[in-house]
């Protein structure tokens, strides 16, 4: 496979990946899902909740593609869910974004790390 390969490639986020400039990349939502299930095997008390949160918007992401490609979802209603997926995801890494109408503009607010809001 040369460095000019275009189309969509799925890999598990090893930097050479990086070099096939041309390709879409997609991360192999395996490789997290386990990572996730590993870090809940040994994470006592508190420490649980990131991973168990990260996976389970995940699921909840395949869920909604796997509704969308049945045709249960609308393009619409995808668009909006993946809007708020990715919302949870800025608050569970410690960056909220919020849409004020009034301004019609986004801002990115600090909030506390791996809080669920």
């Amino acid at each position: 496979m040369g460095l000019d390969r275009s189309g969509q490639l799925v890999h598990d986020g090893w930097s050479s990946h990086d070099s096939f400039a041309q390709a879409f990349h997609q991360q192999c939502n395996a490789r997290l899902t386990n990572r996730c299930n590993e870090m809940l095997e040994t994470a006592t008390r508190i420490a649980t909740r990131f991973p168990a949160a990260v996976k389970y918007l995940l699921q909840r992401g395949l869920a909604l593609r796997d509704r969308y490609l049945t045709d249960k979802v609308t393009e619409h209603g995808l668009l909006v869910m993946a809007g708020r997926f990715t919302n949870e995801l800025l608050c569970l890494v410690g960056v909220r974004r919020l849409i004020m109408s009034d301004w019609q503009s986004s801002y990115l607010v600090t909030m506390s790390r791996f809080s669920i809001i």
